[in-house]
């Protein structure tokens, strides 16, 4: 810094202001489907004052493992885990990802549910009723009907109690005297079995909604050197998953204090629970409903038994929410921010996908166990519940080829309406010969889009014996945009790139079947020998008329350009309309051009072949000075991809020759 020792006037140079235009990103993707976990919108957890944030909704992500730490691994019932991940796999670096449910069904047994157990403080439960009618064992989702003048509400803890046994569950639903238990019950219920109630010390809630949540284990013993009984200890363990993939979660706090203030220091208290437990966990939380509570010592003795006087347990009530899933949920609406609406508000976004619109969920049936070795143990039970089992709301009951089409339009009218981002578009499972996927092609006609077959197979860590599984190939298209603007720029076609994550494809496609496809604007992925399984081909589904517009690269490279300019020009407003402004026009944006000319994204030998930028007085007339107006006429001839190298043999005496004729699309 200057040191400033005469009084006077000094002047400080300043820097010139950044006048080039900047390269906008094209490689951000961003994806809509389902997910074990994860954040949803629902009013219920958060306060009345509070709206939601769209980065608390789409969450971005740089890595395969952030999206496991967010959102879970690989489901039985959904494709997005398999298509983030061949995202990431084939060159992305950077994606968006929306997590969607029933979250407004008017049933709300049907809408997702965050997991939850109750932690009884040192009071003995209250009777509210008795059974109105016997239960059966082993039923999921039971209601029952008490009689009684005490009501029961959502979230609380009940015991059906009889002599000789207890049932503790959550409840999930409740109308006046009839309740919606959470767990699945281990033994029949008589009529007239006392219902009771419990008054909550602490609650234990998953982070976010899902059936996942089921499997989180608590282990709670009170210390035994705790005079009032108010301290305790605490393993939670969120159990393996469907995903064998990724291991089991677990924390132990030696020491946890239900007193939030110390009276002898006058001190918060260190190890105060909720302080512990909401700050070292990401998939548990826990509220206080009560402002003091006494003592932990009914939980394993007492008068009457607790929930956790015998053994572990796990959180109850957690639902997917997806089996009511409806197109709505997918695409949101202008006043309803949710699913495809959420990524429309990030700017960045480039690239969409939506594999589990094609979702036809099937069941899958378990492989049989091989025989067991005379000397063999027995097999162990598993560990934690059978959460998708367990959850009626699992599994979507999927889309017809109507509303699959009606989903894909949304998506595509996002694009044309903000000019920034493409569609990827995957054929529904069932349609696999090359004809029906033509006839289904033209249920779009978009310069927006592009449409990918076959469906590929990639490994499935939910099969024991490590099976592939078919999955749509719009992640790992995706992918490769990525990969390939990156590496060379956007103005290159995304084709003739080696697949990762992938083991085959579902349908293999000849030269000849692709004959079939390529006129249509159907990109085929084809396995090739010694050289992987490959995009081959780089169109989108234009009108047939649409020529200048056939190949996708073309329209991302538009985007890419008027993107850049329109963010790069915001310096121009408010300043002087006169030849000096035009001539830094000219010269930023021909700078600009010539980059993408020199990287071979613009036709001709020579940058006038490429591109053109007009801005003089014969475009800027007084009257449009007048009008606080300047224009730019821009124009570029973007390159078009040698989709096809003729080469010419013929035999001369000499011996024969080998001439390559042309390079020309058709």
């Amino acid at each position: 810094m200057s040191a400033y020792l005469t009084p006077g006037t000094y002047l400080r140079p300043k820097p010139a202001e950044q006048k080039d235009i900047r390269l906008v990103r094209t490689d951000v993707a961003g994806f809509v489907g389902f997910a074990e976990r994860g954040p949803l919108r629902l009013p219920e957890l958060k306060p009345a004052d509070r709206e939601f944030r769209v980065d608390e909704l789409a969450i971005r992500l740089t890595s395969w493992k952030e999206f496991t730490a967010v959102f879970g691994g690989f489901i039985p019932y959904g494709y997005l885990a398999y298509a983030v991940r061949a995202f990431f796999e084939n060159g992305g670096t950077t994606c968006h990802v929306v997590r969607v449910a029933a979250t407004n069904h008017a049933d709300p047994l049907l809408r997702p549910r965050v997991a939850s157990m109750v932690i009884p403080d040192g009071s003995d439960p209250v009777r509210v009723g008795s059974l109105s009618s016997a239960v059966g064992k082993g039923q999921t989702d039971l209601t029952i009907t008490y009689t009684g003048t005490e009501p029961l509400g959502d979230g609380d803890l009940v015991a059906i109690r009889e002599a000789g046994f207890t049932e503790f569950a959550m409840v999930i639903g409740a109308a006046n005297n009839t309740i919606t238990l959470g767990a699945k019950t281990t033994t029949g219920l008589p009529q007239g079995a006392g219902v009771y109630r419990y008054s909550p010390a602490l609650i234990m809630r998953a982070t976010s909604a899902g059936n996942w949540g089921n499997r989180i284990k608590l282990e709670l013993k009170p210390l035994q050197d705790s005079a009032t009984g108010d301290e305790f200890s605490l393993r939670v363990t969120v159990e393996a998953g469907p995903d064998s993939s990724l291991p089991k979660e677990e924390q132990f706090f030696k020491r946890l204090s239900l007193n939030e203030i110390v009276p002898s220091r006058k001190g918060r208290n260190p190890y105060y629970a909720l302080d512990v437990i909401n700050g070292e966990l990401n998939f548990i939380k826990v509220i206080a409903p009560q402002p003091k509570v006494t003592a932990l010592k009914a939980v394993t003795n007492g008068s009457s038994p607790g929930p956790f006087s015998a053994s572990a347990v796990y959180l109850q009530g957690g639902r997917d929410g997806v089996a009511g899933v409806n197109q709505k949920d997918f695409t949101g609406a202008e006043d309803d921010v949710r699913g495809l609406r959420l990524l429309e508000e990030i700017d960045e976004v480039a690239i969409l996908s939506m594999p589990d619109v094609v979702l036809q969920p099937q069941a899958r049936k378990p492989e049989p166990s091989p025989p067991r070795r005379p000397c063999e143990p027995p097999p162990k039970p598993p560990a934690a519940p059978d959460t998708v089992a367990e959850d009626p709301t699992a599994i979507s009951n999927g889309f017809n080829d109507s509303q699959v089409i009606n989903l894909y339009q949304v998506m595509i009218d996002q694009c044309e309406r903000l000019r920034d981002r493409v569609a990827l578009l995957d054929s529904p499972q069932l349609i696999r010969r090359p004809a029906e996927i033509v006839t289904w092609r033209y249920s779009f006609n978009t310069r927006f889009a592009a449409l990918y077959y076959p469906w590929l197979k990639v490994p499935d860590s939910l099969d024991v014996n490590q099976l592939a599984r078919a999955v749509p190939p719009s992640g790992h298209v995706a992918g490769v945009y990525a990969q390939i603007d990156n590496r060379f720029g956007v103005h290159r076609p995304p084709a003739n790139v080696a697949l990762q994550f992938v083991t085959d494809v579902v349908d293999e496609v000849t030269a000849l079947q692709q004959e079939e496809l390529n006129p249509h604007d159907v990109n085929a992925i084809r396995p090739f020998a010694g050289r992987g399984i490959r995009v081959w081909g780089a169109r989108a589904v234009a009108a047939r008329d649409d020529n200048d517009w056939r190949f996708i690269h073309a329209r991302r490279l538009m985007s890419m350009i008027e993107e850049s300019v329109y963010k790069s020009m915001q310096w121009t407003v408010f300043e002087t309309n006169d030849y000096s402004l035009r001539r830094t026009l000219v010269h930023s944006l021909s700078v600009f051009l010539e980059a993408i000319w020199r990287q071979g994204g613009l036709k001709g030998a020579l940058p006038k072949e490429g591109f053109y930028v007009k801005c003089d007085e014969t475009n800027n007339p007084p009257a449009v000075v007048d009008a606080g107006q300047v224009v730019c006429q821009v124009g570029v001839a973007v390159a078009a991809p040698m989709e096809f190298i003729v080469i010419e043999i013929r035999q001369d005496p000499g011996g024969a020759v080998v001439t390559e004729l042309t390079a020309a699309t058709v």
